[in-house]
C-alpha cells in the first residue's frame, strides 16, 4: 500500500466536522487496485466514528461509496448498540441522549456525503467529460 496525497481542495471541500486520516491504495476484494479513504469525526456525545471507504479514484464512485454507507446506518441499530454500556466509558447515561447522538451521527455523514457531492458538481462545472477523478498523488516512499 502507498500513500496518496489528495487534492487541497478536496481535502478543503470536505464537511467541516471531518478530518482525512488516511488516504492510500489498496487490493480490494477483486485483487484490484482501488483508493481506501479515512474519514474521522466526533460525535457531539464525544463518539469517535472512523469512516472507512473504498473507491476507484474518481468522485463518482467516492460518492455511490458514501452513499451506500449512510444508506446503511440506522439510527435504531446505533441505539441498540450502545444500550447496554449506557453510562460507562463515555457512553451517555440515558436513552435520550443516545437517541440524539445517533441523530446527530446521521446528520454529519450525509453532510459530508453532501459537501462531496458539491465538490464533485464544481468540478463538472469546469469539466464536461463527466469521470473526474480526484487526481490523486503517490507520495513518494522515505528510506529508513
Amino acid at each position: 500500500m502507498a500513500n496518496i496525497i489528495l487534492p487541497q481542495d478536496f481535502v478543503d471541500s470536505c464537511d467541516g466536522d471531518w478530518t482525512i486520516r488516511t488516504c492510500e491504495t489498496a487490493p480490494n476484494n477483486n485483487k484490484e487496485e482501488s483508493v481506501w479513504i479515512e474519514f474521522e469525526a466526533w460525535s457531539p456525545a464525544g463518539e469517535d466514528l472512523p469512516l472507512d471507504l473504498y473507491f476507484d479514484g474518481t468522485c463518482q464512485s467516492l460518492i455511490k461509496s458514501l452513499q451506500e454507507y449512510c444508506d446503511t446506518f440506522d439510527v435504531d441499530e446505533h441505539v441498540e448498540l450502545w444500550i447496554g454500556s449506557r453510562g460507562q466509558r463515555g457512553v451517555p447515561g440515558t436513552v435520550s441522549e443516545l437517541l440524539e447522538d445517533a441523530k446527530a451521527i446521521d446528520k454529519m455523514q450525509k453532510d459530508l456525503l453532501k459537501s462531496i457531492q458539491d465538490y464533485y458538481k464544481s468540478k463538472l462545472l469546469e469539466d464536461s467529460i463527466g469521470a473526474i477523478r480526484l487526481d490523486l498523488e503517490i507520495e513518494p516512499e522515505r528510506g529508513l
